[in-house]
């Protein structure tokens, strides 16, 4: 590596190892490459919404919306397509640093667990009987291989990088963003305002040559996500990560600024009419709490916390008001004045507008195995609004092939659509399960159980380390950071148990993650220089 007059110290160049050198510090073009990078995906990737014609080949005929034919989707493609391009930019960009800045990978805690998920994605990919499918995943969702790979790329360059404290400002004032355009459209369709009857936004979102006419009745946009769900789970996330910013942040106009916006993710959630958020918001606040009792103004921190949860039931009362079905998605679960926990994506999908030229969003019949109607098992909703009867399901699937799985994204192709007992689990035999409405199920049965392992132990890790370093409190704007990119971790992982990995949603988890483990491991580092921590190892 050529010498450079920023990275000389007492006449000696700088040797770079684990983490990068700091870029300010450095002069390191490659690491202000990489982090522009960054930053395009994680704003341009969950805003992407344009319907798109896709030519799909389904290996089976089963007169549904799996059989292959020329399909209408919206909120998915082209967050695919984008991701692939930031992944392979980001990547060309870090064989960069590694091959003209003699940067070496660092063996650190996220290497090896990242690395063996990486591997038996790869491999469940290529051994999947469906390889193509596997690769991009199914039509309406693009959760494949190749999405889950570049998930893993992401998080490994992004924790490869290290990021003046400064810099990590630019990722929150996206978020910041991305909050607020989603607020923005589900409140306007929570009020019965429909951005589909504006010449402009058809003009915007609907391929050349297609006609409105041609989308079905009823068609409206309520988020950049596509399913209220996914709005839910992204508003619950956001609402906690702004929540304990709020309560940490030092400065008066930071504190202010925080809180305002955790208002504005909370009102996301009662909007969207689906629970999974505001579950959430309620799990995580422990978390908060004691993130707040490691802070250096409790008592502020306090204040700020009691105003916030005064804001959230102002908003909460407002929405009900408007519509009383907020309440049975929202307090109702917990007081039981609701039927069940969580919507359904089958449900929800009725908004997709994709619903066009005679292609329903909504699930189409489905075979039911030559069961008569009259013989079926009654109607009805096992918990969680049939959440428990599609897990039940899936794991008898994992049961069968747990080494690899069956390829990411392939559940509606191997779950057992003709089972008449789906009349009890889900109150109809016509519903089609695409997906298994868990994200941990989903790694399980797409990429193996040594996958999920995987996968939990990088989670594991993570947590273990962010413990040790916060258990010494929390002081200063890294510190913020850290606490408020560990809410937001936690928030991801806690609507997971109930919403699958979307593109929108997953790219801010797994982006903010390895953001995070470089900052986790520089404050690490300096404490063990300190002599007063181990290091990250």
């Amino acid at each position: 590596m050529g010498k450079n007059k920023n990275s000389v110290t007492a006449g000696k160049p700088k040797k770079e190892s684990g983490a990068a050198a700091l870029p300010a510090q450095t002069g390191n073009t490659a690491d202000w490459l990489l982090l522009i990078i960054l930053l395009f995906i994680l704003i341009i990737v969950p805003l992407q919404n344009h319907l798109t014609p896709i030519n799909h080949a389904g290996p089976t005929i089963s007169a549904s919306i799996l059989d292959s034919g020329t399909k209408y989707e919206f909120a998915s493609y082209y967050k695919f397509v984008w991701l692939l391009v930031g992944t392979a930019l980001l990547l060309a960009g870090f064989v960069y640093k590694m091959l003209k800045q003699n940067y070496t990978i660092p063996r650190d805690y996220a290497a090896l667990p990242a690395v063996v998920m990486f591997a038996l994605v790869l491999l469940s990919g290529i051994f999947a009987h469906n390889i193509t499918l596997s690769l991009v995943g199914h039509w309406d969702r693009h959760e494949g291989t190749l999405t889950q790979l570049s998930y893993l790329l992401v998080f490994f360059i992004a924790a490869s990088i290290a990021y003046p404290i400064q810099k990590t400002r630019w990722f929150t004032y996206i978020l910041y963003a991305l909050t607020a355009v989603n607020a923005v459209l589900i409140q306007l369709y929570f009020y019965g305002n429909n951005i589909l009857k504006s010449p402009l936004i058809l003009t915007l979102f609907l391929p050349s040559g297609f006609s409105p006419n041609g989308l079905s009745a009823g068609s409206y946009i309520n988020s950049t996500f596509g399913n209220p769900d996914f709005a839910s789970g992204f508003g619950g996330m956001m609402t906690v990560m702004f929540l304990a910013r709020a309560v940490l942040a030092r400065p008066l106009r930071q504190r202010i600024i925080d809180l305002v916006f955790a208002v504005i993710a909370f009102s996301i959630v009662p909007a969207s009419l689906a629970t999974s958020g505001f579950f959430t918001i309620v799990a995580a606040l422990p978390i908060v709490v004691v993130l707040l009792l490691l802070g250096p103004d409790r008592k502020m921190g306090a204040l700020t916390g009691a105003a916030a949860l005064l804001a959230f039931a102002l908003v909460l009362f407002i929405q009900v008001q408007h519509n009383p079905a907020v309440w049975n998605k929202s307090m109702g679960f917990f007081t039981k004045t609701a039927p069940g926990i969580l919507n359904t994506s089958s449900q929800a999908q009725n908004n997709n507008p994709a619903a066009s030229q005679g292609q329903n969003a909504s699930p189409p019949p489905a075979q039911t195995g030559g069961q008569d109607d009259f013989n079926l098992p009654p109607a009805g909703w096992s918990a969680g609004t049939g959440r428990t009867y599609i897990w039940r399901k899936t794991i008898e699937l994992v049961e069968k092939r747990p080494i690899l799985g069956y390829g990411l994204d392939n559940l509606p192709y191997y779950f057992p659509q003709d089972d008449p007992y789906k009349n009890s689990g889900l109150y109809d035999p016509n519903i089609i399960v695409d997906k298994p409405h868990n994200t941990y199920l989903d790694i399980a049965f797409g990429s193996g159980v040594l996958a999920l392992l995987a996968f939990l132990a990088l989670l594991l890790r993570h947590a273990w380390l962010n413990i040790k370093l916060l258990r010494h409190g929390i002081r200063g704007e890294t510190g913020v950071f850290l606490a408020g990119s560990l809410a937001l971790w936690c928030g991801y992982l806690i609507q997971g148990m109930f919403n699958d990995s979307t593109i929108g949603v997953s790219i801010v988890f797994w982006l903010l993650s390895g953001v995070s483990a470089s900052v986790l491991k520089q404050e690490l580092e300096k404490k063990q220089k300190s002599g007063l921590q181990p290091a990250a190892s």
